[in-house]
């Protein structure tokens, strides 16, 4: 299952987790050296850390997606082969997008709200959108991934092929 758009969405939202990660062990090594070298605590980070950390996991989530790395109980797909397989693959794909355009209208929902009552965070006053946004944009790529792999499904199916 390749799709060229996918993948080079692919290569930025791991750039963008590295990206994160970097600045993490940076962040995170000042703020122990300041903390226990220099005496000096900077209460920022944790919001720093909690922000960010958001964002990876919602870009982790799309990023999961694409290489079926989600959680799940593969029993009864185990057991298929084939036309059925790709069917429950199907079944199971629209079950998920249910709960991904949820989750996606909610998020939308949310962030609108912060950002019409000018939310910041309590240390940093930035605005809190910014966070909930992730929750926008991993969803949305979630939301893609979960369309393009059910139109993958449909196709094996129709062809009697199995693709992972």
């Amino acid at each position: 299952m390749t799709n060229p758009g996918l993948e080079k969405a692919q290569k930025v939202f791991r750039y963008v987790m590295a990206v994160i990660v970097f600045l993490w062990i940076i962040l995170e090594n000042f703020v122990v050296f300041s903390r226990y070298i220099a005496k000096m605590s900077f209460p920022w980070s944790d919001e720093v850390f909690t922000m960010t950390f958001i964002w990876l996991i919602f870009i982790g989530c799309a990023l999961a997606a694409v290489d079926n790395k989600h959680i799940e109980i593969s029993v009864l797909t185990d057991a298929l082969h084939g036309r059925s397989k790709m069917i429950l693959k199907v079944v199971q794909n629209l079950f998920m997008l249910i709960f991904i355009a949820v989750l996606l209208v909610q998020s939308i929902s949310i962030c609108r709200m912060q950002a019409m009552i000018n939310q910041t965070t309590a240390i940093l006053r930035i605005q809190v959108w910014y966070t909930t946004a992730a929750m926008v944009v991993g969803s949305a790529a979630w939301l893609v991934v979960t369309i393009w792999k059910i139109a993958v499904y449909i196709k094996a199916a129709m062809e009697g092929k199995e693709v992972r």
